[in-house]
């Protein structure tokens, strides 16, 4: 039963590919990632050893391409579990930095023999050596997403609260307790539980930020600006830029903001109807057409094209509060000097003459 549920533990860090990626050293956010979760932890990080070495075994075999279809996927599947082994290979509640490619399952299939011979030889040494055999399970991750026009409220096991904002993601361990760390990416509104022995981080892609007990937002969409606005409380926000200097930090108070550009952490003026969209309240602020339809595509779940650009006027500030898209764009129209054709799914904006 225990060396059962070690081979169980070997499986589950095999299937991940995040956890493959620190293995082989080759993402940095994941090598980051899994370095926290082995801090302090002398079981997993002998687990982890052991499944490092099987990993750059399975690369090193790696001379015989298998046909990398579904129903070759699907015997590893039905063996694994024959064998009584967890398989956790859930696409759909899975980052997509953590989804597994079918080549790598045909490799572990390949050398599926020679996983069973390590493994046991390896429960044989652990309990040599400690004389406890290894109980750590391997933590799960959960998943939560949002596409174009969607938003989310999630309640986190410490009792935590998140708004996701649309086309917006967060990852966190099933064992919150123990390591309250959240991976996003998008958009997000945080109302935090206060634990001043377990601080809670937002990790994005480009910096962290820490807090004890507060509600802030974090935006940190791919190619814009990352900001940080509190509402309450405090939090300190630290770039990844800086590994070199741990201590490069800042820390913000009620009301305030912080921009994040290229790694420098630049002080903003906190501004609070850009956190309105927590409330269902869409807001532009001086914003060019660009950064409007970016904002409208993703609240309303269409695809805008604008033509004849240089016609629309200057940048635009307004609020919407339960209006149709085409009440919006009536009203924007008028102010941008610009006309606009809704066909299906996609808006066609065109500058006026």
């Amino acid at each position: 039963m225990v060396m059962e549920k070690r081979q169980e533990e070997l499986n589950n860090l095999l299937l991940n590919t995040s956890f493959r990626n620190w293995a082989l050293n080759i993402n940095k956010r994941d090598i980051e990632k899994w370095e926290n979760y082995l801090y302090d932890d002398v079981e997993l990080t002998q687990l982890a050893k052991e499944a490092k070495k099987i990993i750059i075994q399975i690369e090193l075999t790696d001379n015989h391409r298998q046909s990398e279809d579904e129903s070759s996927f699907k015997l590893l599947e039905e063996k694994l579990r024959n064998k009584g082994r967890k398989l956790i290979v859930d696409n759909d509640t899975l980052p997509k930095q953590t989804r597994i490619g079918f080549n790598y399952l045909i490799k572990i299939a390949a050398v599926i023999s020679f996983i069973i011979v390590f493994s046991g030889l390896l429960y044989y040494n652990s309990n040599n050596n400690s004389g406890v055999p290894t109980q750590q399970l391997l933590t799960e991750i959960i998943n939560k997403q949002t596409q174009n026009g969607q938003q989310l409220t999630i309640t986190l096991p410490d009792g935590s609260k998140v708004k996701l904002n649309s086309n917006s993601s967060i990852s966190y361990p099933k064992d919150f307790f123990k390591n309250r760390n959240v991976e996003l990416e998008g958009e997000a509104f945080f109302t935090v539980v206060r634990d001043e022995s377990n601080p809670f981080i937002v990790k994005t892609r480009e910096f962290e930020t820490e807090v004890l007990g507060t509600s802030f937002n974090v935006m940190a969409y791919n190619n814009i600006k990352g900001k940080v606005s509190v509402s309450t409380g405090k939090v300190k926000v630290r770039p990844y830029g800086n590994q070199e200097d741990v201590d490069t930090y800042k820390i913000i108070n009620r009301e305030e903001a912080l921009i994040i550009d290229d790694n420098n952490l630049e002080s903003a003026e906190f501004i609070m109807d850009e956190i309105l969209w927590k409330d269902g309240i869409l807001v532009f602020t001086n914003e060019s057409i660009h950064s409007i339809s970016t904002k409208i595509q993703r609240w309303f779940n269409v695809k805008v094209t604008i033509k004849d650009e240089r016609l629309i006027a200057g940048d635009f500030s307004g609020k919407y509060a339960n209006e149709s898209l085409e009440e919006i764009l009536y009203g924007m129209g008028y102010a941008l000097n610009f006309s606009f054709e809704m066909e299906g799914n996609e808006i066609i904006i065109n500058g006026k003459k």
